[in-house]
């Protein structure tokens, strides 16, 4: 009994009917400039509470353990910049950073180092970049689901704040 058949001669990518045909079909793609509603700190380990922070994403200063939870207000789906500057002395080291997207509060407050479920971690959408250069526009290539995104500052030299 046979499973696969092969077709002889054909190839999808050198079909212009069908290539034409899908590109009809393709849905129009909206594109739009989306920044934080609000930003908050987490205030417990176990992830229920939140403090509200009243400033601007812009007048942020962070340090090495330093984190903060930028709340978008709504879902989203697409690619984050981040535009990335330093305060005090000259940056003297790389910044170490962890980028965590969220759906859910719960989601962003979970310590995902205790995860044990049957979905793969893979499926955390979180990255760990280094920021050799400051200032600088963060652009991850990376499309994520979200309404939240946790920056924890891993590490930056104690001579400037993020």
């Amino acid at each position: 009994m046979e499973l696969i058949r092969k077709v002889e001669g054909f190839s999808p990518l050198n079909d212009i009917r069908l290539l034409e045909k899908a590109k009809k079909l393709a849905p129009a793609l909206y594109h739009e400039t989306v920044k934080p509603s609000g930003c908050f700190k987490l205030t417990d380990n176990n992830g229920q509470g939140r403090e509200d922070l009243a400033c601007g994403t812009e007048l942020l200063s962070l340090g090495k353990g330093d984190g903060i939870c930028l709340d978008f207000g709504t879902h989203l789906v697409g690619r984050l910049t981040l535009g990335l500057s330093s305060t005090g002395s000259h940056p003297d080291a790389p910044v170490h950073l962890r980028l965590r997207f969220a759906e859910t509060f719960k989601e962003i407050s979970e310590d995902i180092e205790t995860y044990d479920g049957w979905i793969s971690t893979g499926w955390i959408q979180e990255e760990y970049v280094h920021v050799d250069a400051l200032p600088c526009t963060l652009a991850l290539p990376r499309r994520y689901a979200f309404r939240y995104v946790k920056i924890d500052v891993l590490a930056t030299s104690a001579k400037f704040r993020l």
